[in-house]
């Protein structure tokens, strides 16, 4: 029988549209592609199939976040799985194999020493200057700007968040490689007016600089 995994699942989407998500979350969530019924060789076929339809620079995203997503379902079905150590359950095994199947695909997609290989990752900037507020506010604005699509790597393409983020940091002489984890613990425990401060205050001092300029 299947079973509904979406729920209580929070992720950052990065630049994936809600067609994406939606066809990312039937794939890789749900249940019925388990025990007898799932089939690796038809699987990936129809990932590959799938993966045709949609731009690069949203081919590596997607199975980024569809392996996340998959080990989230992991993780929540654990605790009520009615096998407990018996015998391999077949949902958890189904995941298991879309998870190993999609790190497949992913290392065929990305060239060794790309942009988007994000493990071996090196600054291209040594820079002396230093962030003095909150990292996490840090993280917002820099969230805001990818969110806002303004972000691009020399060839035009859109990089990955993390990869994004581990620039910017390095920069600003701060590790960022940990953002996705601060902003989710921000936006879970704070209100709207504390994630908004700091843009508040970027508002204030540029009304001020206008008034300055024009008055």
């Amino acid at each position: 029988m299947s079973r509904d995994y979406t729920r209580n699942i929070e992720l950052e989407w990065e630049n994936l549209p809600n067609w994406i998500i939606k066809d990312l979350k039937e794939t890789f969530g749900r249940t019925s592609w388990g025990g007898e019924n799932f089939n690796p060789s038809k699987w990936i076929s129809g990932q590959s199939s799938y993966l045709s339809t949609i731009t690069r620079g949203l081919q590596i995203p997607y199975l980024r976040k569809g392996i996340e997503y998959a080990q989230k379902c992991l993780e929540i079905h654990k605790p009520e799985c009615s096998y407990k150590g018996k015998t391999i359950c077949p949902d958890e095994e189904s995941w298991l194999r879309r998870i190993a199947l999609s790190e497949t695909l992913l290392e065929e997609l990305i060239p060794p020493h790309t942009e988007f290989e994000t493990a071996a990752y090196s600054p291209p900037v040594i820079s002396s200057f230093r962030f003095s507020g909150k990292k996490i506010d840090l993280i917002r604005i820099l969230n805001a700007l990818y969110e806002l699509r303004r972000i691009q790597t020399e060839k035009g393409q859109i990089p990955t968040k993390l990869s994004f983020m581990q620039g910017a940091g390095a920069f600003f002489g701060v590790d960022l490689s940990d953002y996705d984890t601060h902003l989710s613990q921000a936006i879970k425990e704070g209100k709207l007016e504390s994630n908004l401060k700091i843009f508040e205050e970027l508002k204030g001092v540029t009304q001020k600089i206008f008034t300055e300029k024009t008055g």
